[in-house]
This record gives structure tokens, sequence and C-alpha cells, in this order.
């Protein structure tokens, strides 16, 4: 991530310092992994058990951050839309994906087989989907850039890029 992304890496830390169980989705997971890709927003997707949802709330709001909605209401939600200054976050709150495919992924299965990207002395730990399981997640649209993402995602399970 860029430096520029400050709010962003404060956000993960802080959701980690909370115990709060979460995967890094979309295109910021995509470049996690390797991939030469840009986005300008971040996608979570979150345990959607009431008690991690609550403590992400009041994590979130710590923060400065605000709810798209203005209520942060987030009982019958499936999507929770923050930000904080220009920077936008995407957080699914939903228990299972079922994809273009008809293929499903269930979030406490997609944890379970997650890999944390972590560097040394660094208090920045990213859970990210495993390979398998983001290339399902990406075929959730598709668009343009899910298919370009899924070819990076493809040359990376393969070693080469």
């Amino acid at each position: 991530m860029k430096a520029e992304d400050s709010t962003y890496v404060e956000l993960m830390i802080a959701l980690n310092r909370a115990g709060i169980r979460w995967l890094l989705i979309g295109r910021q997971a995509v470049a996690q992994y390797g991939a030469p890709v840009q986005t300008m927003d971040l996608d979570l997707w979150a345990d959607p058990e009431p008690e991690n949802v609550r403590r992400l709330v009041e994590t979130a709001q710590a923060l400065g951050f605000e709810d798209s909605h203005a209520t942060w209401n987030v009982s019958s939600r499936e999507l929770l839309m923050i930000y904080k200054d220009r920077q936008k976050v995407d957080i699914f709150l939903i228990r299972t994906f079922t994809n273009l495919d008809g293929k499903t992924i269930e979030f406490e299965k997609a944890y379970r087989s997650r890999n944390v990207a972590e560097s040394a002395g660094d208090s920045l730990k990213v859970s990210l989907p495993s390979l398998a399981d983001l290339r399902l997640l990406k075929r959730m649209r598709d668009s343009e850039k899910d298919r370009e993402d899924l070819r990076y995602l493809v040359l990376i399970g393969k070693g080469k890029t």
C-alpha cells in the first residue's frame, strides 16, 4: 500500500487489536499477492457475527470513520460503506457469497484458510483469502478489472509473476 493509505493501515491495525475477524478482498488483496494493480478504496469481508460487527463499528467510529448512511445501524445490512476524509472502505457483512459461476464461499472457511501478510517489526498484519478463495471472490462480477485480476491470480498461482 502507498504511504497516503495511512488511514487504511490505521484501520486494519485497529481491527486486529480489537480482535475483529476480517479479510482484505478486492483489488487491494490482489495487489498484496503481487499483482501490479491499483485501486482507490479498500474492500473488507468481516465476520457477520453480531459481536464482531459491534466491535468493528466501535473501532471505526473511534478512528473517526463515518457511515455513508449516517446511522451505524448495521443489523440488517450486508454492506457497510464507511469513509474518512477522501478514503472509502466497503465492508461486506455477509456469511456466504455465491459467485457468477454458482460457487459459494463461506466466511468461516475463507477465514480458516487465510494467509496473513506481515513484515517483521511491522504492526500491520493483513488477513488475505487464499488464492483459490480470492479467485472465487473475483468472480462476483464480470468487469474488465475483475477479469484482469483473475489473469494475474492465475499467473501468481503458477509462480509466474
